[in-house]
């Protein structure tokens, strides 16, 4: 799944919505990635990472 890093470095820990599972879990870290990359094109100044849950 790809979360988002707070400011101090740590991921964020708020609970996955349903709109969350729908777009951002994946069934491999490939894609994940691919993902995280596309959030931070998009997002820039926001840093996210992929996690496993």
């Amino acid at each position: 799944m790809v979360k988002s890093v707070n400011k101090d470095g740590s991921i964020s820990r708020m609970a996955p919505t349903k709109l969350s599972w729908q777009l951002d879990a994946f069934a491999t870290a490939e894609e994940a990635e691919a993902r995280r990359a596309e959030l931070e094109r998009l997002n820039p100044g926001s840093r996210f990472a992929v996690v496993a849950l």
